[in-house]
Formats: C-alpha cells, sequence, structure tokens
C-alpha cells in the first residue's frame, strides 16, 4: 500500500497434488483396512498402552450391543463386564486382571495366545475363548498399544472332548 492505495499483491502458491494424491491413497487403504477388520468372524480391538480401546471391529460391536463411539476410550473390564466373567483359577472374576496381562506384554514385548474359560452372562453358559494378544510398535520399538483378537472355540472345544472320550 501507498498513500492508502493498493499499488501490488504479493502472492505465494506451491502445487499439493502430490499431497491430495497421498491424502486420497491412505484414505482407500484405511477404507479396505477397516472392510477387512469389519468382516472377519472374530472380536478385534486395539488397545492403547494404557488399556483404553481405540478402534474395534463390528464383531465386537455385535456382541456387547454398543456402536463403537460408546466402546472406544473403554478398557477390556469395561467393554467386557456386561457380557462375560472369566474363570481364573477356579474363580469367576472380571476383566481387570487384563491390565497385569497387558504390562507383562508391554515389558516383554512379545504377544501371547491364551484359551481361557468364561461364562457368558447374557445365556449363562460357559465357553471357551481364545484370546490372541500382539504388541503393536513404533518406529522406535516402543510399544505403543496392543492389538487383540478374540474367537470363540467353544464348538471347537466341545468337539475335542468328544474325540477324547471316543478314544
Amino acid at each position: 500500500k501507498e498513500n492508502n492505495l493498493t499499488t501490488g499483491i504479493v502472492g505465494i502458491m506451491r502445487d499439493i497434488t502430490h499431497t491430495e494424491e497421498l491424502k486420497q491413497k491412505i484414505m482407500l487403504q484405511n477404507a479396505q483396512l477397516n472392510a477387512m477388520l469389519d468382516n472377519i468372524p472374530f472380536i478385534l480391538y486395539l488397545k492403547d498402552s494404557c488399556g483404553r480401546c481405540i478402534n474395534v471391529n463390528r464383531q465386537l460391536e455385535l456382541i456387547i450391543d454398543l456402536p463403537r463411539e460408546k466402546i472406544i476410550g473403554k478398557t477390556a473390564n469395561e467393554i467386557f463386564k456386561s457380557k462375560y466373567k472369566l474363570f481364573i483359577d477356579n474363580e469367576l472374576r472380571d476383566f481387570d486382571y487384563i491390565q497385569k496381562d497387558d504390562e507383562q506384554i508391554i515389558k516383554e514385548k512379545k504377544g501371547h495366545i491364551i484359551e481361557q474359560k468364561a461364562l457368558c452372562l447374557t445365556t449363562n453358559q460357559e465357553e471357551w475363548l481364545k484370546i490372541i494378544k500382539s504388541p503393536i510398535f513404533d518406529r522406535y520399538k516402543n510399544v505403543i498399544g496392543i492389538i487383540v483378537v478374540i474367537e470363540n472355540i467353544t464348538k471347537a472345544k466341545a468337539i475335542e472332548s468328544q474325540k477324547e472320550t471316543f478314544v
């Protein structure tokens, strides 16, 4: 401006085509990943290193009968307390013991697979759950979360028991 009159305009431009293409590619990959996760026949969820749920699949929503927005941010104990109790040393317990299990996974930086007997509170039936837990690492090999996959293996356990009885 000169004497309160505009004498010129300065503009800065840059080509953001590549950035926008990358955004679109990431959005497509995210949609594809969510489609895969939502259509596998297991419960699957991701939690941060504090044990709070950060992402879930559709199977968990269906089993717990809550939308993912109401599940995200909760701990396993908060998520499952209305659905399951676990048999630990032949005692029924909440999912609060999972916190100790998560701490071990974070400390050792390796996952594990366990088969866990549980009581389904909605049906009052005993069920067997196969729980697979694996750490999620950042680029510095620090554990930033845990992925959890839960499969109901009650029918497989029954078949295994029948085979043993038959033999």
